[in-house]
């Protein structure tokens, strides 16, 4: 059986602490690899331990599994949903403000509640998450945090807007309509 993790050369005596307690659980062989400056440490360890395969390499210490790999996938899956009905919650309150749709009205408050939705469940799987993944995956998984708080602001605006020109007796001003379809086209195009 072989092991493979990577480790950098700061982490050495983490390593060896490591393997002492690992060579009772593989009972496979263990040699270090990695010619140059820690050879004479490198030769210690081989005669030590020389049942173990270890393959080393100037990285952190990382091991990937397919739940891993999955919990990532899944959040960032999350975002770009949440990225799609943010968009549709623009284009809804495009829709209200140009024609007074009450269905749009509607289907506002719907993305708005489906947005705060998918921040809550990447509230709380993110931190499960980010414990089990690697340096790259926890900072792509920090970012899908700082995109879904943004875009459930985004829909809070939304709902927003569209309460408050709801709440205007009659339709809006033509010159503030026309600013405020800018405005939501504009952000539609952004997201």
């Amino acid at each position: 059986m072989r092991v493979n993790f990577f480790l950098d050369p700061d982490s050495l005596s983490a390593m060896f602490s490591f393997l002492s307690g690992y060579r009772r659980r593989v009972k496979g062989r263990l040699i270090l690899l990695r010619p140059g400056a820690e050879r004479g440490l490198r030769d210690r360890f081989q005669v030590a331990y020389p049942s173990v395969l270890v393959y080393w390499a100037m990285r952190n210490m990382k091991r990937t599994s397919k739940e891993k790999v999955d919990s990532t996938r899944e959040l960032t899956e999350m975002i770009q949903r949440a990225c799609l009905v943010a968009k549709d919650a623009v284009f809804n309150v495009e829709d209200y403000i140009g024609h007074s749709s009450s269905l749009a009205y509607v289907a506002v408050k719907q993305c708005e509640k489906e947005l705060d939705d998918i921040e809550r469940d990447i509230d709380e799987s993110l931190p499960a998450a980010i414990t089990e993944v690697t340096e790259t995956e926890a900072r792509q998984l920090l970012a899908c945090l700082k995109f879904i708080t943004d875009l459930e602001r985004i829909g809070d605006l939304m709902w927003s807007v569209a309460q408050r020109v709801q709440q205007i007796s009659g339709r809006l001003p033509g010159q503030d309509q026309k600013y405020f379809l800018e405005m939501s086209e504009i952000l539609r195009k952004m997201l």
